[in-house]
């Protein structure tokens, strides 16, 4: 099993970051909203740029390199 430096949970993530931008605009983020939108798009980044730390940690040790 690979070292994991960052717990990368998707799901979990999704949820908080959607709900601290609604709780920071005042109102809540309907599935069709713009800004909804831009805040998926922005958590499947966020969540691909974690997986990357992980694989370039696991790429400086010797067990995994």
């Amino acid at each position: 099993m690979a070292l994991k430096l960052i717990e990368v949970d998707s799901a979990a993530l999704y949820n908080s970051i959607i709900q601290a931008v609604e709780v920071e605009i005042g109102e809540p983020l309907y599935p069709g909203d713009e800004r909804r939108i831009f805040v998926e798009a922005l958590v499947q980044i966020i969540t691909a740029m974690a997986n990357q730390c992980n694989v370039a940690a696991n790429g400086k040790t010797l067990q995994y390199a």
